[in-house]
């Protein structure tokens, strides 16, 4: 099995031959060769290993069916599937990632991301929903209680100003925003 290894900046193709021994491409110069070697031979003493690369594989690796994603419920499992299939006319595949967190509802075809779905491609999903939310929600007000005990902190603070206007500039300064996201999941 080949490998490419970055030493000093260069990236050379580490190959073995048939008694084991690496063979870099392009070959090291003696000086690089001999403290890489030391180098080397001090990462196996400590135990050190590469770091795992981010395929889509090992981005999903661990995740499991659909059972094991939901804690080994199956007849959640089951309803899921079936009501994704009742929308799509196709089960979740055995190796399909189903994120609850992003479900309208049980089932929702935009919580299914297949195997060969990468990280940027969930992100982009994810984006376009968070979007579609934002676009599609209703303000939300600021509950009363958070008003009174805003409102009492004020006053504590030495504020007099009249009840009203002094409740209108609490819900401006601490409500929400135009632009806040305030989702509302059916």
């Amino acid at each position: 099995m080949a490998y490419i290894c970055r030493i000093n900046g260069v990236a050379h193709k580490v190959t073995k031959d048939k008694n084991g021994k690496e063979i870099y491409d392009p070959p090291l110069p003696k000086h690089v060769k001999k403290e890489w070697k030391r180098r080397k031979d001090e990462m196996e003493r400590e135990g050190f290993q590469a770091p795992k690369l981010r395929t889509t594989s090992t981005f999903h690796a661990g995740r499991g069916s659909l059972i094991d994603q939901l804690g080994g419920d199956e007849n959640w499992a089951n309803h899921i599937n079936q009501e994704h299939r009742k929308r799509t006319g196709k089960s979740i595949g055995a190796n399909d990632v189903y994120l609850t967190q992003l479900a309208k509802f049980p089932g929702d075809p935009d919580a299914v991301f297949d195997a060969s779905c990468s990280h940027q491609d969930m992100e982009r999903s994810i984006e376009k929903l968070a979007e579609n939310y934002k676009e599609n929600s209703k303000p939300c007000r600021l509950a009363e209680d958070l008003v009174d005990e805003l409102e009492a902190s004020y006053r504590a603070s030495g504020d007099t100003r009249p009840r009203d206007e002094l409740r209108h500039e609490i819900v401006e300064k601490h409500g929400q925003s135009k632009d806040a996201f305030q989702g509302e999941v059916e």
